[in-house]
């Protein structure tokens, strides 16, 4: 009788913990999904190669391990990028070079470059930049490794994104950019 007892209660007790396992593994996959930041980004035209380390981070997962939940839009002649980041409608845009920076300065705007490469600029609100500098230093920081990744590994699945995007954009243009743009770069 005592045998079958302890049994019955050791039963007992690995179902409890096996709930409380099963409890504890639903919280952590809740506070996980609820973990990742809603970003959007709006790019200065249609989909292209010029875009593309953006495009592989968000399809490579490298947004996603950086706790970002981006969402790329893409610019175009009827997009005003400059006006939705003014207006809070994105958090970041990716802009042209100068003179552009100087003239919201000049003009008061309140937006700030958070980052430069090859012929662009990303561009925050000054308050986005202020309030949540640890997203705008992981977005900044996937983004690169997505560049470098495009740039240099395998970057099919972020040019598919590019084509379904961007149905104008064929194979031919996406190759040639990359290659102008790593010899920009000065590597291959």
């Amino acid at each position: 009788m005592i045998v079958n007892a302890q049994a019955s209660l050791v039963s007992r007790l690995t179902l409890q913990f096996l709930v409380l396992l099963a409890a504890l593994a639903a919280l952590a996959c809740a506070a996980g999904a609820s973990a990742q930041e809603k970003v959007s980004f709006a790019t200065n035209w249609k989909a292209q190669a010029g875009h593309g380390g953006f495009y592989q981070a968000l399809v490579d997962g490298t947004y996603t391990k950086y706790g970002l939940s981006v969402e790329i839009q893409q610019g175009g002649p009827q997009v005003n990028g400059r006006q939705l980041l003014a207006a809070g409608k994105i958090d970041f845009l990716m802009a042209g070079k100068l003179p552009h920076p100087v003239e919201r300065v000049k003009n008061d705007v309140p937006i700030v470059v958070v980052a430069s490469l090859y012929a662009a600029t990303i561009e925050a609100r000054v308050s986005t930049a202020r309030t949540r500098p640890e997203t705008v230093r992981k977005f900044v920081a996937a983004s690169m490794l997505g560049w470098e990744t495009y740039l240099y590994g395998n970057n099919l699945a972020a040019n598919e994104v590019i084509k379904k995007a961007n149905p104008d954009m064929t194979d031919e243009e996406l190759a040639a950019s990359v290659a102008l743009m790593k010899k920009l770069r000065g590597g291959q």
